[in-house]
């Protein structure tokens, strides 16, 4: 594929590594997150030499118990991780002000042991935000001003309970909004939270943008004055939603960019003035497609960047553009997660 070329080895030398799940810069340098079940999280930092470094292993100590590494996000001056997603143990937040000597933030899932992941971070308004994901009680949104443990306050949800995970932030038009998708099984559609001030909460949709069958969220992404929102749909194919005014909102994609097996957007990202979606394709390999418009969309890579066993990406937390290329971390379970770098 013209331009495109992975920079990482599978799984970074193991196949039980299968997803890199997270990516950000800091200092200048590239992190990657990554995830593992049999042995736990890790966080990888990019070396001048083109190597990676492993920073972080066996999930901040953790071990299995802290599988996944969801998201990083840098907020005054530190690095910080999200992660979790093992069902019988309580998320985490670490961060770092160096990336490679860590401290614990929370690790007992803000006091909550529902909290079995810290999935999304996002700063607004001064305060630095973290969504989280749970199988029996309500996804939660807590923040802090300084992001330093025992300094966080659970603000959401405000009579706005679904067991899930927080997918994805956006500040948009002076407000703040969540993606909530339901936990396995949990049989609801999806949510869109939204808040003026980070304590108030208000519901933009609590069915699925009217489509029950819309089961999961991805991230969102604004361009072109819209903010956008992918979901999951295994009947009609992934969809791709915008609001006019922020509460109402219109499906701009319906069908899977034509392709059923694309049954959700799963990440949006802005790169080279155009609009990216890509997609969560079990049997062929995601799919990547840009648009200058979000209209009208053209694929831009070969599936799974030729290798189906590359399924997904995992919302926006493993794309970023970095010195100028864009990077995508994949899903893979068959030969651990790949990372490809787009370079124009």
């Amino acid at each position: 594929m013209p331009g495109w070329e992975q920079v990482n080895a599978n799984g970074f030398g193991d196949p039980l590594t299968r997803g890199v799940s997270s990516l950000e810069v800091f200092g200048g340098q590239l992190y990657a997150g990554a995830s593992n079940w049999e042995t736990g999280g890790q966080v990888w930092v990019l070396g001048a030499d083109g190597q990676w470094l492993k920073v972080v292993d066996a999930g901040f100590g953790s071990g299995a118990a802290n599988p996944a590494v969801i998201d990083l996000a840098v907020f005054k001056g530190q690095l910080y991780s999200g992660s979790g997603w093992n069902t019988e143990a309580p998320g985490q937040v670490w961060r770092s002000s160096d990336g490679m000597n860590w401290q614990p933030v929370t690790i007992d899932g803000f006091g909550d042991a529902n909290n079995i992941a810290v999935t999304n971070f996002i700063a607004f308004k001064g305060m630095l935000y973290a969504g989280t994901g749970s199988v029996n009680d309500s996804a939660q949104i807590w923040r802090s001003t300084t992001g330093g443990s025992g300094t966080w306050r659970q603000v959401a949800p405000d009579e706005s309970g679904l067991a899930g995970n927080v997918t994805g932030f956006a500040v948009y038009k002076g407000a703040l909004y969540a993606a909530i998708e339901p936990a396995d099984g949990f049989g609801a559609p999806i949510q869109v939270w939204r808040s003026t001030n980070g304590s108030n909460w208000v519901t933009v949709t609590a069915d699925g943008f009217g489509d029950a069958r819309n089961e999961s969220t991805g991230g969102f992404a604004q361009f072109g004055g819209y903010l956008y929102l992918g979901t999951r749909n295994e009947e009609t194919g992934a969809q791709l939603w915008r609001p006019g005014d922020g509460i109402y909102w219109e499906m701009v994609v319906g069908d899977g960019f034509g392709d059923l097996n694309n049954i959700k957007i799963e990440s949006l990202f802005i790169y080279d003035n155009l609009l990216h979606a890509a997609t969560y394709d079990p049997p062929m390999g995601l799919q990547l497609w840009h648009s200058a418009d979000g209209i009208h969309w053209e694929q831009v890579t070969a599936n799974g960047f030729g290798d189906s066993n590359n399924f997904s990406t995992l919302w926006n937390s493993a794309t970023i553009n970095y010195q100028g290329r864009l990077l995508i971390g994949t899903w893979n379970d068959a030969e651990g997660g790949e990372l490809w770098r787009f370079t124009p």
